[in-house]
């Protein structure tokens, strides 16, 4: 893509909670592999600070220690872990890198212990859980370990707007109207933003791998 592209023009909405952030987010999907071969996407819920969205992520932009923190150049884009890898120990930064990403269940004690990995949503699925003690989540890209968890970014905000939010805005809790700098999307705003799909494919609910 080219990075002269100025994406917030580009973009006709946006799924994120403030108007002016028309950046792109992704991970990789999870899924629920049933023992008759079929799959059933994992709900990806946001906090609930956040909404009541039709799915999503949370994400934070965080200034460490009260620092000055300076917003991303126009053009910037970034991608976290590796789909390639599928072993690893725990000073990996594949697996740090994953953990960062999406897993949020953790005893605030270890980090790496592999308890920490049951995903948001998962619950739902007590009663279709493998008897034979197998590990039925897999990410969308065919790993069924966790280690290949990747992230993508690419920078949208409209003009100086994440700027003036980094150095104005310091609530701790995450609370998107806590921030006066941003425009807060309603929920109907931001699920009436919907990407038409491009292949025919089923990927939601239950469908054939």
């Amino acid at each position: 893509m080219d990075h002269d592209l100025d994406i917030p023009s580009l973009a006709t909405c946006t799924t994120c909670r403030f108007k002016e952030d028309k950046s792109n987010y992704w991970t990789a999907v999870m899924y629920f592999k049933h023992p008759n071969g079929t799959f059933f996407r994992v709900p990806q819920i946001p906090n609930h600070w956040v909404g009541e969205t039709n799915g999503g992520m949370t994400v934070y932009y965080i200034q460490p220690g009260g620092q000055k923190v300076t917003a991303f150049p126009k053009g910037f884009r970034m991608i976290v872990g590796d789909p390639s890898i599928r072993t690893g120990v725990p000073s990996d930064t594949a697996k740090v890198d994953s953990w960062a990403l999406s897993f949020r269940c953790w005893d605030s004690v270890d980090p790496f212990d592999p308890s920490n990995t049951y995903p948001p949503g998962a619950a739902r699925f007590n009663s279709m859980w493998p008897t034979d003690g197998s590990q039925p989540l897999v990410l969308s890209m065919g790993d069924p370990t966790g280690y290949g968890q990747h992230g993508d970014y690419l920078f949208g905000w409209e003009g100086d707007s994440l700027q003036r939010a980094m150095d104005k805005c310091q609530d701790g809790f995450g609370w998107p109207e806590a921030c006066t700098e941003l425009t807060v999307q309603t929920d109907a705003e931001i699920n009436a933003c919907v990407q038409k799909p491009l292949v025919d494919e089923k990927v939601e609910n239950e469908c054939k791998h």
